[in-house]
């Protein structure tokens, strides 16, 4: 971990394991909370709201049978049995029955079976109270009183119908309470958990924060590092510079690359510096020579400009380089014109034959002979012609063996008319 990359490396897993160590149990406790969100909205606050209508009907329907049985000689048994309140309290608790009954087959635990018992005995207890109503009116609406076998055990009936009131009123009680026991106990869980995913979340962003500041920091040392061997590596220029002045002012750090880093630059001045010395006498020779060089040309072209015999000098690709001023007046050109012009697109050259194939042959080094002359003619008018003699030669490198380009000489003949 001595270098900067490995130790940005480590610094990065270890803030990455962590992160995803709390990320990933923040979202098992997620997992959590919407399993006990699903619960509260499928099964206990549809239960809680079933009950709260459930406890409403009955004791509607209680008020009726009350009545019912007060007075049962005026009454028929079958405006029990077809009470539309009787009715809507029987689908109730089967809708209630079906419900428990399909939670307690995915949580059966004892506190879903202590739903399931009470809905039971609910179930039971609503029949037998509606039972016993109707043996009250039945034996109350017999025409002999007194022989009716009903009529002898009326006290027995209502027995049960209190009894029955009591079971049915306990166990919805029972289911209400418990019902709204877990819906407060799950809004208090489903708040506990939101605290914890909270401070899940802070904790993971207080790490990935601290590891942003220490990377930050840690940067800044690595730039100012970087930036103090930019600025000696900027002493580094021409002959007047110190090496150990270049050293001395990169400091000494633990990270291998820029210990390595630090070592080239120091050994880049030192070879820099030896090597310098030799490199100012080879300029001052090669400016020496550049200005000789150019003096050279500047003699060989006024010796050209003065040879009163047109010149034209070619390069290897037979583009023009050169041509003097005896050539500017013969073919009343202007050299400006012409240079790095391809001779093939010269108008006086298309006119000439032989001339440009006579130039590539020598350009090719195709000609045996150092010197190859032929004459030719230039039709100035209908009746007037130039006749021309053209010498083509080579113009070979210092070595004599390469070709550089070419020289054409160009005389004027006597004119026939």
């Amino acid at each position: 971990m001595n270098t900067f990359r490995g130790r940005v490396l480590f610094t990065g897993v270890i803030a990455i394991l962590f992160g995803s160590s709390l990320l990933f149990y923040s979202i098992y406790k997620i997992s959590d909370l919407d399993s006990l969100i699903e619960k509260d909205k499928k099964f206990y606050v549809p239960v809680a709201r079933e009950i709260a209508g459930l406890e409403g009907l009955f004791q509607s329907y209680q008020l009726n049978v009350n009545k019912i049985i007060s007075e049962p000689a005026k009454y028929n048994v079958y405006e029990i049995q077809n009470s539309p309140l009787k009715m809507q309290i029987e689908s109730k608790m089967d809708k209630m029955s079906q419900t428990i009954t399909a939670f307690y087959s995915n949580n059966s635990d004892a506190e879903s079976k202590k739903y399931v018992d009470s809905m039971d005995v609910m179930l039971k207890s609503f029949r037998d109270y509606n039972l016993a109503a109707s043996a009250i009116v039945e034996a109350f609406a017999s025409g002999n009183q007194e022989k009716n076998q009903e009529f002898i055990n009326i006290n027995k009936f209502f027995t049960i119908i209190k009894d029955s009131e009591s079971s049915i009123i306990t166990n919805v009680n029972v289911l209400a309470d418990s019902v709204d026991e877990r819906i407060v106990m799950g809004s208090v869980s489903i708040h506990h958990y939101f605290n914890r995913v909270i401070m899940l979340l802070f904790t993971l962003w207080l790490v990935y924060l601290t590891a942003l500041i220490a990377m930050i920091m840690y940067s800044k040392k690595i730039s100012d590092y970087i930036f103090k061997v930019a600025n000696s590596a900027a002493r580094i220029r021409g002959d007047q510079f110190d090496p150990d002045d270049v050293s001395n002012n990169i400091p000494i750090v633990d990270e291998a690359e820029l210990f390595d880093l630090a070592d080239k630059i120091t050994k880049l001045a030192k070879t820099v510096h030896d090597d310098s010395a030799g490199y100012v006498n080879r300029i001052s020779f090669l400016e020496n020579d550049n200005a000789r060089q150019k003096i050279i040309a500047t003699y060989t072209t006024s010796i050209l400009n003065s040879i009163n015999v047109p010149v034209m000098v070619t390069d290897s690709m037979l583009k023009v380089s050169f041509i003097n001023a005896e050539f500017e007046k013969m073919w009343k050109i202007k050299k400006a014109n012409i240079v790095d012009v391809d001779v093939a697109d010269l108008p006086f050259m298309r006119m000439v034959d032989g001339w440009k194939d006579a130039l590539s042959k020598v350009s090719l080094g195709d000609v045996k002979k150092p010197l190859l002359s032929f004459k030719g003619e230039f039709k100035v008018s209908s009746k007037t012609k130039r006749n021309l003699e053209l010498q083509i030669m080579p113009l070979l490198d210092h070595n004599a063996k390469d070709i550089l380009g070419t020289l054409t000489i160009v005389k004027e003949l006597a004119s026939k008319r």
